[in-house]
């Protein structure tokens, strides 16, 4: 037992002397060398890459585990610098071999706001973690709460450091990303780090050049739900922080105009030909968010899909267009949008999926007293409804279905008939 112990005390020492020595770090493994038949380290070192032999973790972790739950209430006590020096060396190996126990993280926090760990060198261990353990939840919180540190003691007009932080950071996701496509933690990151910026300018920026990747991402990588999530977010972003008349919106106006075969050239007539010309307040805010959505809805998932089928992510995201151009067309005619749906009066259960109910069991538009809307809801309704935007929604969702129902493939047909569902019960959308 003695041996082991030293022998992962020589390991750990190993670990921390290469992290400490190397800025330049890229990336940790545990590489699955299940004995030891050589008379060497198992430490691996080359070219800016360390790696572990899998034979020995096993007996460093029980090592690490044991020793730094006994002492775990006593590390804001008044230890030795011998004691702390050990302690940050177990931790190190800790967070690298079981980065999910939330216990290490913790207690690298309780070190670092006592001074004893610098940030620099704590973002290169989580990085070192996220290289690997690509969807540890546990590393990105620590890395999140170490950059809050960090910028809190940069002031706000030194922007040259900020945004080589950014940019630093949007590496580490894009990192973490290529690794596994689908990883939640990595895409939430980033949009954390572009939804708390700050600075305007630069945030608008960030987020321009953002959503243009992300086009290529979904392309690519048609499976993943939370790439899907990541842009859907970035329309929203890029909407709100781009000033409204920013040339970038130029090009999906452009295609509207395109799409639409429209007479007349003028981007200034486009609004009012979608609205049956009713012009809203800041008219040019909402045809910039009508063009992002309706470049996705009309161009990206026709594309994806017919490339591609049989993709329920590219469901669910057409579902987020559609819900939000129809959110956001009431709202220009300053109408509250009002389609709640009672299920407990239908006697149905709560965690029933709305979408495979038979539609005749579904109630009308109902108030939350029970009672139905009164007229001007209905002709409020159909004001929305006679606007050449509704009537292009309807058309293309009629169109996207139908095809969906006659492809070949079962999934695609399956995926298209819920979303049929989907477009009666919830949206109030009577398709063909």
């Amino acid at each position: 037992m003695q041996e082991d112990n030293s022998l992962a005390e020589k390991i750990l020492t190993e670990l921390e002397s290469i992290i400490y020595i190397d800025d330049n770090l890229t990336q940790f493994d545990i590489i699955p060398v299940l004995e030891n038949n050589t008379n060497r380290s198992p430490v691996l070192y080359e070219e800016h890459s360390l790696g572990l032999e899998m034979w020995c973790v096993k007996h460093v972790y029980a090592h690490i585990h044991s020793y730094l739950l006994n002492i775990r209430k006593k590390l804001k006590l008044h230890l030795s610098h011998s004691d702390i020096r050990r302690i940050n060396k177990l931790l190190l190996g800790g967070v690298l071999l079981q980065p999910d126990v939330s216990t290490f993280w913790n207690m690298r926090r309780d070190l670092i706001e006592m001074n004893l760990i610098t940030m620099d060198k704590e973002l290169l261990i989580t990085k070192l973690v996220l290289s690997y353990k690509f969807k540890s939840n546990e590393a990105f919180s620590h890395r999140k709460w170490v950059v809050k540190r960090i910028l809190k003691n940069v002031p706000a007009w030194n922007t040259d450091d900020i945004i080589r932080l950014i940019a630093q950071e949007l590496l580490v996701a894009k990192m973490a990303c290529q690794k596994e496509n689908n990883n939640y933690h990595a895409w939430t990151y980033k949009l954390w780090w572009i939804e708390n910026v700050s600075d305007l300018t630069l945030k608008s920026t960030i987020a321009k050049r953002e959503l243009d990747s992300s086009l290529t991402m979904v392309f690519f990588n048609v499976s993943a739900h939370s790439g899907f999530h990541y842009r859907q977010r970035l329309l929203l972003v890029v909407h709100a922080c781009v000033p409204e008349n920013d040339s970038y919106f130029k090009r999906f106006k452009q295609f509207l105009l395109n799409y639409l075969h429209f007479t007349n050239d003028s981007i200034d007539l486009l609004l009012p030909f979608l609205l049956e010309d009713t012009i809203p307040k800041s008219p040019n805010d909402y045809l910039n968010l009508f063009s992002l959505l309706l470049f996705d809805l009309l161009h990206t998932c026709c594309e994806i899909n017919k490339h591609y089928p049989g993709h329920e992510a590219v469901w669910y995201h057409r579902r987020f267009l559609v819900h939000t151009l129809l959110e956001t067309l009431y709202k220009a005619f300053n109408l509250d949008w009002v389609r709640d749906v009672k299920i407990a009066d239908e006697g149905l259960d709560e965690s029933t999926n709305i979408v495979n109910v038979p539609s005749g069991m579904l109630p009308d538009k109902l108030q939350e007293n029970g009672e139905k809307y009164p007229k001007l809801f209905k002709a409020g309704r159909r004001i929305v409804e006679d606007t050449f935007l509704y009537k292009l929604i309807l058309k293309t969702e009629t169109d996207f279905v139908s095809n969906g129902i006659l492809h070949s493939n079962p999934v695609q047909c399956e995926l298209a008939q819920r979303h049929t569902k989907w477009l009666k019960n919830l949206m109030k959308i009577e398709i063909c």
